[in-house]
């Protein structure tokens, strides 16, 4: 992975958010595997601060995620495109029947 890595100290600040038990109401965005994203309060070199809870790296900057991973969804677009491409999927099973 290339790009900015983001200081201990700034994610030592998201850390002590979280750890302070209280809902943080960051939003959540979906890379192109469907893994969240949640967009921190923190930025570092006037970039959006986004954790992950399942990648190997687990602070990175907005930036960086979009170019590791594709843009980054909303949770209703997201599962909007889930959608269409399932209904996509069931058009072409019906035009060619069960194998």
């Amino acid at each position: 992975m290339s790009g900015e890595v983001v200081p201990d100290s700034v994610a030592a600040e998201i850390s002590e958010v979280l750890c302070d038990g209280r809902p943080t109401g960051w939003p959540v965005f979906y890379d192109h595997d469907g893994e969240p994203w949640t967009q921190t309060s923190e930025s570092y070199n006037g970039q959006p601060v986004m954790m992950s809870y399942s990648r190997e790296v687990r602070f990175m900057v907005r930036q960086d995620v979009q170019a590791e991973f594709g843009p980054l969804v909303t949770e209703a677009e997201y599962d909007e495109y889930g959608a269409a491409m399932n209904a996509k999927l069931a058009r072409e099973y019906a035009a060619t029947g069960p194998a």
